[in-house]
């Protein structure tokens, strides 16, 4: 039987951290596209925030500000910018919120996402061209997989926005935000990305792309908790209007991500979801996005005649997590798994599929 086995000496990746999560042995959580898992030293930090609330006598007032610039200068490291690019925001679409209220838009001119995209980066622009007259165009979703250069065909002059990830959250189809941002000078148009889904396990760095706004929840990639995201918005936009004016908005999670390296996170995930895919392809049939127009770190299953029904459940009473997106089975793997949880999934798809 082929195996799925991870070299941890393959390169940059890395052994497994599943000493470093509350996960048993026998769940194979391959689902962190969905929501992640906290790692211990998370929830001790959570625990003695917590604690600390209930003796508010202890904390300073320069508490209110250490803890939260440490974070944004984590965060900052993560994407190559400066701690005073970043903002605190609660969610992706008040992100985008606050970009749409700032950049403007004519009637003339068209603000471009992609089809099934999330809808985070979808609504906040749907209601701008509602405001504005502007034009709303969704790329339709290209054939072979090539969103780049589907995004670029829709880049022209009467471009004004051009909202989209850096990887696709059904599937994982990546979009080269270099090209993208490229073609958005050219013709004058703003470039505004939800990271959610890459931020932490895939390299963004905002002074290669230059990009306008980048929003990213921490619950997924960043191993953060929910109501926690964060906004980096370039200099050129920060004179701008807020929408709200809260004059201030602490993560260990963000301090292992650091401490892995995001090219080692991302080259452990890669070799990870590479070896499923070609393990389903071989043995089940299964397709994939090839590999050089996906995001390493995610892997979308397709199936023949669309994912079985009854299989996610099949899978979840195994102890097998994963989600369906789309058309697609979405398997997405961190470094707690290991090529035990790999088997574990193959097993159950062997059972149903034979």
């Amino acid at each position: 039987m082929a195996m799925t086995t991870l070299d941890p000496n393959a390169g940059l990746a890395l052994a497994s951290q599943r000493h470093l999560f509350e996960i048993p042995d026998d769940v194979a959580f391959l689902n962190c596209a969905y929501i992640s898992p906290l790692p211990k030293v998370s929830l001790s930090a959570g625990d003695r925030g917590l604690r600390r609330k209930a003796q508010p006598w202890t904390i300073a007032a320069v508490d209110f500000f250490t803890s939260s610039e440490t974070v944004r200068k984590l965060f900052a490291d993560l994407i190559n910018a400066d701690a005073d690019d970043v903002a605190f925001a609660p969610a992706v679409s008040y992100g985008m919120a606050q970009a749409a209220h700032n950049i403007p838009i004519r009637r003339t001119q068209r603000i471009v996402t992609l089809s099934e995209q999330f809808p985070s980066n979808v609504y906040p622009w749907m209601d701008l061209a509602e405001r504005t007259g502007a034009a709303f165009v969704s790329v339709p979703r290209p054939g072979d997989d090539d969103w780049t250069s589907a995004l670029l065909s829709f880049i022209d002059g009467s471009t004004g926005i051009v909202a989209v990830p850096q990887c696709h959250w059904t599937d994982g189809g990546l979009i080269d935000l270099e090209a993208i941002a490229a073609a958005c000078r050219r013709v004058g148009a703003a470039l505004c990305v939800d990271a959610t889904q890459s931020v932490g396990a895939l390299p963004l760095d905002v002074k290669r792309i230059d990009p306008d706004f980048v929003a990213v929840a921490s619950y997924k990639w960043l191993l953060g908790p929910y109501s926690l995201g964060f906004l980096y918005v370039a200099p050129r936009w920060q004179r701008g209007r807020p929408i709200e004016h809260n004059w201030i908005a602490r993560e260990a999670s963000l301090k292992l991500i650091l401490q892995w390296t995001v090219p080692r996170i991302s080259e452990t995930l890669r070799l990870r979801t590479h070896a499923i895919a070609e393990r389903a392809r071989a043995e089940f049939g299964i397709a994939s996005v090839p590999p050089h127009r996906r995001a390493g770190h995610y892997l979308g299953l397709r199936f023949r005649g669309g994912v079985p029904s009854d299989l996610p459940k099949r899978l979840a009473a195994a102890n097998v997590y994963v989600s369906v997106r789309g058309h697609a089975m979405r398997v997405t793997p961190h470094v707690w798994n290991t090529d035990e949880d790999a088997e574990k999934l193959f097993a159950v798809l062997k059972a149903e599929l034979s």
